[in-house]
């Protein structure tokens, strides 16, 4: 009996530790898969799995929209040395450039993790490459692409309405500016952007 006894507790003690083990491998991978989903900024996509990065990027960003590009690009550095693979960051880089050299090693550095970045991002890079050759066609196909994958971003009908105002299509500009400001209406970019069309264009 007293043997029989020991089996049983030997048993349920077994029972204990496989589910002790079971779950741990449970919490580590919905942790491991929690950080490996890609964080979303203004309804866009990003990819990093450094908090420190992603915190850096967004002040970068918010510096960006109001025109501080010199304090913008120390805070996208800043990002980039806690994930030197993150390319958001290196867009943004590349968009607070004092020159186009900078700008290009932005856009390089970009493209060297963008398979391994979101959606978003690649449209984002295709965008900013046009930039190098001066593409108007393509940046413009492309930032309806992104609006269309995008629909509830106002970042992304912010960047289709710059690439209209390139092509001097105010009318679909502004329309693109006030789907911005409807889907939020704190974003203060949409704001600068349509009152630069209204100051520096004829009002349609």
């Amino acid at each position: 009996m007293k043997s029989l006894s020991k089996i049983s507790r030997t048993k349920i003690s077994q029972t204990k530790i496989s589910r002790t083990f079971i779950f741990s491998i449970m919490f580590c991978l919905i942790s491991f898969t929690a950080q490996a989903e890609p964080k979303t900024f203004q309804g866009l996509p990003i990819t990093t799995t450094s908090q420190q990065a992603f915190d850096y990027f967004v002040i970068a960003q918010t510096l960006l929209d109001q025109g501080k590009t010199v304090e913008s690009q120390k805070l996208f550095k800043k990002a980039l040395d806690h994930d030197p693979g993150f390319t958001s960051a290196w867009l943004g880089f590349a968009s607070a450039a004092s020159s186009a050299k900078e700008y290009q090693q932005g856009v390089n550095r970009a493209e060297l993790n963008i398979k391994k970045s979101s959606k978003s991002e690649k449209i984002q890079h295709k965008i900013a490459e046009t930039f190098l050759n001066n593409d108007l066609e393509s940046r413009v196909k492309l930032t309806k692409q992104l609006a269309e994958s995008y629909p509830n971003s106002p970042r992304a009908w912010l960047i289709k309405g710059n690439a209209l105002g390139n092509i001097n299509n105010q009318t679909e500009q502004r329309k693109s500016y006030t789907k911005s400001i409807q889907l939020d209406k704190n974003f203060a970019p949409a704001y600068t952007q349509m009152g630069f069309s209204y100051i520096f264009n004829r009002p349609v």
